[in-house]
């Protein structure tokens, strides 16, 4: 389960189920890595 990975690389993911969610949620994560 890839929301498993997400969330032991730190990664808090609001909606699991919705795969564009988790994408913006990871682009914005990259963007700025630092921001909570």
């Amino acid at each position: 389960n890839n929301v498993e990975i997400f969330n032991k690389m730190g990664y808090n993911l609001i909606d699991t189920k919705n795969e564009l969610s988790v994408d913006y949620y990871i682009m914005i994560k990259k963007k700025v890595p630092n921001k909570v």
